[in-house]
């Protein structure tokens, strides 16, 4: 091979060499998935039409079964109805006048969704990455705002707010609070109770709330380890703290009973109503009786409490059973499905019809 056969081919090679670099360094930028630097906790109002799934819903030997509380959302095209949101009955977390509010529960992610069941379309409100076994603890509906709040066992948990229509509003997270929050209304108030626990302790706080503002301030903790503590609880339209220490007898003696009262300041004041002089000895048992809005103390002796009147006296009461036969908590639910009215292409399907 002469000296110019030489050249050409020493440039032919590094001509090659040059385009495979290049070629490999394009395909690197080009296939690098920006989003896998950073990681998306909310996601804002991802409208999207609900798109069932391609297996159908009828199998071929006719309807598949289900329990009797199992309820789906099903969509119809060219003949064939598929599940939009299936499992409903353990996914469903709130209704309101527009929207079906649907956990989507997962190991990857905590997700909630709201599904216009007017105009068919879903809108993705909540969708974070789920790295502490975290799920949805409550969704409400306070006047034109919807407030949602995750828990997680012994782990941070987060609360947040979207405005009414979902269409024209983001979602924002409420600073300050966490700790598996629910919102709880009691004497014409709202209050958030957070708290966490393990085995037989545990402990938190209560917050009165305001919606408007959002904003949220402390006025009671509770804290209760094998026996010693206290406990805050409704109770009617009250809520009472039940302060308790162990006994011998393995039983939690009941100490001193008070009450939180919303109308004297803007922070509630707690006010005593079994004090600890006036407490029976030996109390292991406090129920309520709504009917005579009494406290029923049982132990070793049993007395009854008006809690109106503050009369204390002993009694030989029983305690009253649970009303019976009325309507569960899926069969108001079913009820409430059937009233809606959705797009003929939509249909509810429940396990029991």
């Amino acid at each position: 091979m002469n000296n110019g056969n030489k050249f050409l081919a020493v440039i032919l090679l590094l001509l090659i060499i040059f385009i495979t670099f290049n070629n490999k360094s394009l395909k690197d930028i080009f296939s690098t998935n920006p989003a896998s630097t950073a990681t998306q906790d909310i996601q804002i109002n991802k409208e999207e039409s609900a798109k069932p799934p391609s297996a159908p819903v009828q199998a071929p030997n006719g309807p598949q079964k289900h329990g009797k509380d199992y309820i789906s959302l099903q969509h119809e095209s060219g003949g064939l109805w598929t599940d939009v949101y299936a499992n409903l009955d353990y996914r469903l977390e709130l209704i309101t006048d527009d929207y079906l509010f649907i956990n989507t529960p997962g190991q990857a992610k905590v997700q909630l969704t709201a599904f216009n069941y007017k105009t068919g379309k879903e809108y993705v409100i909540l969708n974070r990455s789920n790295n502490s076994a975290e799920g949805i603890n409550q969704v409400i509906q306070i006047n034109n705002t919807i407030f949602f709040s995750t828990n997680a066992y012994l782990r941070p948990s987060y609360a947040y707010y979207i405005d009414l229509p979902i269409e024209q509003s983001t979602t924002t997270k409420i600073e300050g609070l966490g700790t598996n929050s629910t919102i709880k209304k009691v004497s014409g108030r709202y209050v958030i109770v957070e708290g966490d626990g393990d085995s037989c302790s545990y402990g938190g706080v209560y917050l009165l709330f305001n919606p408007k503002t959002k904003q949220a301030q402390k006025f009671a903790e509770y804290g209760y380890s094998c026996g010693e503590g206290n406990s805050i609880e409704i109770v009617g339209d009250r809520l009472l703290n039940y302060y308790t220490h162990a006994s011998t007898e393995g039983n939690d003696i009941y100490a001193r009973i008070t009450y939180f009262d919303f109308g004297i300041s803007d922070i509630p004041k707690e006010i005593d109503l079994i004090s600890e002089e006036q407490m029976p000895a030996y109390i292991s048992r406090v129920d309520y009786d709504a009917k005579t809005d009494s406290l029923l103390l049982g132990g070793k002796d049993k007395y009854v409490f008006n809690i109106k009147t503050g009369e204390l006296k002993k009694s030989d009461f029983i305690i009253p059973k649970s009303v019976q036969g009325s309507i569960s908590e899926t069969e108001e639910r079913k009820q409430k499905l059937k009233s809606l009215e959705l797009p003929k292409s939509f249909r509810f399907v429940f396990g029991d019809e």
